[in-house]
């Protein structure tokens, strides 16, 4: 695949990622006001990560529109690893060994399709 298109493929798994972030940040949102008495599930955060999925879709179109999707789709695995690690620094969420090596093995997994 061409750069750009490898690049491109990058951006819709880091916004993908993004965008996840986002929806725990909504979440996290919508618990507080509903605590408050607040009957609202439309936050900024919800928002922001709508727009992040709509930017994420309408560059995976085009992306698919220049590769096959056999070789662009395993791409979207990089957002696996990226989501658990964004939780862990931005949430303290708990990563052990187990999901570590897991993530590793993803990761080894896309480089070997992606070698031709």
């Amino acid at each position: 695949m061409p750069p750009s298109i490898i690049i491109s493929c990058i951006l819709v798994s880091i916004s993908l990622a993004g965008g996840q972030i986002l929806f725990k940040l909504a979440a996290l949102d919508i618990v507080k006001y509903k605590a408050l008495g607040v009957a609202s599930v439309f936050t900024p955060w919800l928002a922001a990560a709508l727009m992040v999925y709509a930017f994420s879709t309408a560059l995976w179109v085009w992306v698919l529109m220049h590769a096959p999707v056999s070789k662009a789709y395993p791409f979207v695995l990089l957002a696996v690893p990226l989501v658990p690690l964004a939780s862990y620094w931005l949430f303290s969420e708990a990563l052990n060994m187990k999901y570590a090596i897991g993530l590793g093995l993803i990761i080894f997994g896309l480089f070997l399709i992606q070698s031709d």
